[in-house]
């Protein structure tokens, strides 16, 4: 989501990428840049514009341009007790992600812990055991990139819950 000032002459804004193409224009001073590609830096600049009474349009100078790096997309988690005292984890890969962490919790609005740290990308599916039958428990996730020793997260996944057989 990209935010600047208002200008209070200005009819619109003008959204541009770093190869100058134009993005969006929009009458409000935000606009939210979609279609990105998770875990990649990009570059916008913006400028004011004025719509003259001729019809031509007048355009202030670019704002310095500002880059921000998007965020791992977000997987989808699928919780399922399929034997007793059994609880199956499943989700979708997300691109550029190193690993995942998933989260429990006996309550919904509880406090959430660390299960389990997937470190390996290719990995979509894990077995919690030993969970008391007939108790409901409630399962997240977030996938996390790792680059120069830097960990990047993606947002948490809609709470999941399920009651163990």
């Amino acid at each position: 989501k990209l935010a600047w000032t208002a200008q209070d002459y200005a009819d619109g804004y003008q959204i541009c990428n770093s190869n100058n193409r134009v993005v969006a224009t929009t009458s409000k001073n935000s606009y939210t840049v979609k279609g990105l590609t998770s875990c990649t830096t990009y570059k916008f600049k913006v400028r004011s514009y004025v719509e003259n009474a001729d019809g031509s349009v007048s355009y202030g100078n670019f704002s310095t341009a500002v880059s921000a790096k998007t965020r791992l997309n977000t997987p989808t988690l699928k919780a399922k007790s399929t034997s007793k005292g059994k609880v199956t984890l499943t989700w979708t890969k997300v691109a550029k992600a190193t690993g995942y962490e998933i989260y429990y919790s006996t309550k919904k609005d509880g406090i959430y812990t660390r299960l389990k740290t997937i470190s390996k990308s290719s990995s979509r599916k894990y077995v919690d055991s030993g969970l008391a039958s007939g108790e409901k428990y409630y399962y997240t996730i977030r996938a996390y990139r790792t680059s120069n020793g830097v960990k990047t997260y993606s947002n948490y996944n809609t709470i999941k819950s399920v009651k163990v057989k």
